[in-house]
């Protein structure tokens, strides 16, 4: 007797764990590409990632006001996985540095990048140091000649005003009263006192517009500008994806802007020259 209830009872066993595999074989299967239940929708979803490159390293990551992760200490890279298709209120936050937040969408199947943050100090000091106004008068005699050829585009000067030609778009206007430049990598910056635009292989992005003065404008780095706004020291990103994060970190009365090898912005005022902290 006790010999067939064994038996009864490795039976139903074995049934029982076969029922569970049966069920949950294609739920397993189907959580390994990357699906899952939305319960809003009442259906099942391809799940996407979101992929953040930032510095400083160790920086918190927020989706819609929940911490979800660090950035590693070495490269400064995190990576969310499993995340519903939908938009989300990304933040990325340290203590002492000024927060960055964008609303982007996740879709499926797909990996939403956030590449080249950089979180800017709460507090960045400035101190005037020996004046070398070489260091400006070089990037003004640095020649920029026209016309310049950009991807399948290139840009030219008519009296004081930019434009762009390109075979399928033909002539257009990029701005009035063209002021200055810079470049970096394969960007290069075009302003005027009331515009700053970024032309790159990938077309031409307007980056800000502005009633009030735009003095100067360099980039910190390929993802940021620094610009002087009405004596304002401002930095920008680059990323317009949503609204653009934007940071005021000083004020001069009438500067002249350059970066140095040391992330450290040059601000030259009249005669006197001032260099801020590191920026990263």
């Amino acid at each position: 007797k006790i010999r067939k209830m064994n038996k009864k009872i490795r039976t139903l066993l074995f049934l029982i764990l076969f029922l569970i595999f049966i069920t949950l074989s294609p739920v397993l299967v189907l959580y390994s590409l990357g699906y899952t239940y939305d319960f809003e929708k009442k259906a099942l979803v391809k799940t996407g990632v979101l992929f953040v490159q930032a510095k400083p390293p160790s920086v918190q990551i927020f989706l819609s006001g929940k911490f979800k992760k660090k950035t590693d200490k070495i490269f400064g890279k995190a990576k969310i996985l499993r995340l519903k298709p939908k938009k989300y209120l990304v933040e990325i936050k340290k203590e002492n540095y000024l927060p960055w937040k964008k609303e982007l969408e996740i879709k499926e199947g797909e990996v939403t990048e956030v590449l080249g943050v950089i979180l800017i100090p709460e507090k960045i000091n400035f101190k005037e140091i020996e004046n070398k106004k070489e260091i400006f008068l070089k990037r003004k005699q640095k020649d920029f000649i026209f016309p310049k050829k950009v991807g399948n585009f290139e840009i030219f000067l008519e009296g004081k005003d930019l434009f762009s030609f390109s075979l399928d778009k033909g002539k257009e206007k990029i701005l009035e009263n063209f002021l200055g430049w810079d470049e970096k990598g394969d960007k290069i910056l075009v302003f005027s006192n009331k515009e700053i635009w970024e032309i790159s292989f990938a077309g031409k992005t307007l980056l800000f517009r502005t009633s009030e003065e735009i003095q100067d404008a360099v980039f910190l780095t390929e993802n940021y500008i620094v610009f002087a706004l009405s004596g304002k020291i401002v930095i920008l990103e680059t990323d317009i994806r949503d609204k653009p994060n934007f940071y005021e970190i000083a004020k001069f009365e009438n500067p002249r802007l350059a970066i140095n090898s040391k992330n450290q912005i040059l601000v030259l005022e009249k005669d006197k020259l001032f260099i801020s902290d590191s920026l990263y």
